[in-house]
């Protein structure tokens, strides 16, 4: 593959990091376009710089591993070397991970699992309330590694003012990479849907739901790795790719084209490949994802994106080509799904 480096040569133990385009590369691609006012209104309301260079990456809410964190390094380090360049993150808090989980090593070596907040399964990131206390340290670890822990941990009662989880996961780690660059505030998954820029995805679901499932299925079964459930037929209605959020139970569900227009847009959320195609047609200059993320890419690319064929779309989509995605390999840590 073009632009990925050897590992042969990687010491016994090291995780090697491998780049897809090459850094050398990524200056060009992230030149900026002209934001049309679709841009410009959506990055606005979402608290972005609207006309100036933007470099975008992201995960779910959570304390990373090494892999996750290579991707914001590559954010900060871009947007630092091109005049006037902005970065930010996207948390996917439409998820329903378990971001209060803190795996850590045993000194024999064993994976233990430490909490930092209790686990809310079946309820998305952005529904989970934050954390006012962590749970106990793992008999059988290392001195060095209980310090670092009890520090995490220390910062959970902290920061428990928080108005939710991701918040919270947020502030704790801009805490902790602040030695390595200065995290910007993150745009949520959850916020996209009140968006200029939504509003016109959502305008050509309504009017065609049959080619926006047509596209996205095909782009679903042509990239198989990125393990894509295909969108559903019910009745003469067709499954979108969207989640409704149910704002009490904290639930995510599947949005059928007979119900997309009784949802209030804060109760939207786009899934999988229209997260993908919406941040690059209508925020960012160039994004950067692991491999996972870098899947679905793939997958938006191999079906022209989701709804590109409509003039709106079409203005703005010179961002499609321009994203970069890390690869990580080897036994250790690799940077995943978006």
């Amino acid at each position: 593959m073009p632009g990925v480096t050897s590992s042969a040569d990687t010491p016994a133990g090291v995780v090697a990091l491998h780049l897809h385009a090459p850094p050398g590369g990524w200056n060009s691609a992230a030149s900026p376009r002209e934001p049309d006012a679709v841009v410009r209104g959506t990055r606005a309301s979402l608290g972005l710089p609207p006309s100036r260079p933007l470099i975008m990456t992201g995960h779910q809410a959570g304390l990373w591993h090494a892999g996750i964190l290579a991707k914001y390094l590559a954010a900060d380090a871009l947007a630092s070397s091109i005049a006037g360049a902005a970065w930010s993150h996207l948390v996917v808090d439409q998820d329903i991970n378990d971001a209060g989980a803190l795996p850590a090593p045993t000194a024999d070596l064993r994976r233990v699992t430490l909490r930092l907040a209790p686990p809310w399964p079946g309820r998305v990131m952005s529904r989970q309330p934050a954390s006012s206390r962590a749970g106990e340290i793992a008999p059988g670890m290392h001195p060095e590694v209980v310090a670092r822990v009890e520090r995490i941990m220390a910062m959970v009662s902290t920061t428990a003012s928080a108005p939710d989880l991701p918040s919270q996961l947020e502030t704790m780690v801009r805490t902790l990479t602040s030695p390595l660059f200065s995290l910007p505030r993150g745009v949520r998954a959850t916020a996209l849907a009140s968006t200029d820029g939504f509003r016109v995805l959502l305008r050509a679901m309504r009017d065609d739901p049959v080619a926006c499932v047509e596209h996205y299925n095909a782009a679903a079964a042509s990239t198989p790795r990125a393990r894509l459930a295909p969108l559903r037929t019910r009745g003469g209605e067709r499954e979108l790719p969207l989640w409704r959020i149910d704002p009490a139970a904290g639930t995510r569900h599947a949005v059928f084209s007979d119900e997309v227009s009784d949802v209030p847009p804060e109760l939207l959320a786009p899934r999988a490949l229209l997260l993908s195609a919406f941040l690059r047609l209508f925020v960012c200059d160039l994004f950067i994802h692991g491999t996972g993320g870098g899947l679905y890419d793939q997958a938006t690319d191999d079906a022209n994106s989701l709804a590109t064929k409509t003039a709106e779309l079409a203005r703005i989509k010179q961002s499609d080509e321009q994203r970069v995605r890390l690869v990580g390999s080897g036994s250790g840590p690799v940077t995943e799904v978006l």
